[in-house]
């Protein structure tokens, strides 16, 4: 798949090798799926990628992540600007992003309206990422020139506050 980016934003997946616009993404397949056409003004694409029932996430350099369901299209509202990286967790139904404000956001899914949980580990602009599904870590890579291993499992992340804490928190508490 090379996807090609040109003055407006068009995004054209359809049930050919090629298909191009006058302005817009060119986008190469085999895929033999639905055609779905889609004329956006948000800007550059920076990053995207499929989630679990097959929507296309795409994320802004005007720092909103859309999600394309069929015709339909949820926005997000995540990052002042640019979203450089997507990634969809299969096990947990999670968008991880990360974008020019130094955050990474794990958006849960099935409760996209939800705050997401944000990790604020670098100084600057996080340019990119990868989940260890298997370890459940983030390792991401920024402007402040670091490379930041961040744990993203719950139940770790639980214990790792219990050590640090001296009162025996109840459920209702975390």
């Amino acid at each position: 798949i090379e996807i090609q980016e040109k003055a407006d934003t068009i995004i054209d997946i359809f049930n050919a090798t090629v298909y191009k616009k006058k302005s817009g993404v060119e986008f190469y397949s085999t895929y033999k799926g639905d055609f779905l056409y889609l004329n956006r003004k948000e800007g550059k694409i920076l990053s995207i990628c499929w989630g679990k029932n097959n929507e296309l996430l795409v994320g802004y350099a005007s720092g909103k992540i859309e999600i394309l369901k069929g015709n339909e299209i949820e926005e997000i509202f995540s990052y002042v600007s640019g979203v450089n990286d997507i990634e969809f967790d299969f096990k947990n139904n999670r968008l991880i992003s990360c974008g020019y404000d130094g955050k990474i956001k794990i958006w849960n899914m099935a409760d996209i309206d939800a705050e997401p949980a944000i990790i604020e580990a670098h100084n600057n602009w996080v340019y990119c990422f990868s989940y260890d599904p298997i370890q459940s870590n983030i390792i991401s890579g920024g402007a402040d020139k670091s490379i930041i291993i961040s744990k993203i499992n719950i139940e770790d992340l639980k214990s790792l506050i219990r050590k640090n804490i001296s009162a025996n928190m109840s459920y209702k508490n975390w």
